[in-house]
């Protein structure tokens, strides 16, 4: 179950953004691993995050469902500051809070709520981004999502099959993500939203 506790204790997304310079400043990244690499990653996910915010458009069938939703509902993301896949889904996820008065977003970081993660654990991994979300007021679970694309999932699946370095494996989903320009994201979201309007 979430509690109001850890609810109360998430940061919204300028907290967030706010955290990860911060530590960025003392060569740091969130979480327990701590390398140049990761650290490094939490870099580049900062201005990639900044600048999805600036070009990321909802469509409009997803502006519609969520113009439709009237009962209050909570966004919870579970990741890190290094995470690749986040940084790519953090900003449709906040622009549809910044279009919705009944959507709001907040994010735990992972390995400060291990006992969050492993509520929603993919494949027994601890994947991230994990998307968690709650009737705001009961705190009922909804829905959970992540943590990529179903799409793009299924292709790392097959690319770590044939034991492709991580590197490799890096330059593959940007690649992706750059082509998809968050369609993927936006449809999978967007369908489970829709889910929220029979409640």
């Amino acid at each position: 179950m979430i509690t109001r506790q850890q609810i109360n204790k998430a940061m919204r997304f300028p907290e967030f953004l706010l955290l990860n310079q911060s530590l960025l400043l003392e060569g740091k990244t969130t979480g327990l691993t701590q390398t140049e690499e990761y650290v490094e990653f939490g870099r580049l996910n900062i201005t990639r995050m900044q600048r999805l915010m600036k070009t990321v458009v909802l469509n409009g069938e997803l502006r519609d469902i969520l113009s439709r939703l009237s009962i209050p509902h909570t966004l919870i993301i579970i990741t890190e500051g290094w995470c690749g896949d986040s940084a790519q889904i953090v900003p449709v996820l906040e622009h549809m809070r910044l279009a919705c008065p009944f959507l709001d977003v907040v994010f735990l970081i992972r390995d400060e709520n291990p006992q969050v993660m492993d509520q929603f654990l993919t494949n027994g991994a601890r994947s991230i981004p994990k998307v968690v979300c709650v009737e705001t007021t009961s705190l009922d679970i909804k829905w959970e999502w992540g943590p990529r694309p179903s799409e793009l999932q299924s292709a790392v699946k097959a690319l770590l099959a044939q034991q492709v370095t991580h590197a490799e494996k890096s330059v593959f989903v940007q690649n992706w993500y750059n082509q998809n320009k968050t369609q993927a994201i936006q449809s999978e979201i967007m369908r489970l939203v829709q889910t929220l309007l029979s409640c």
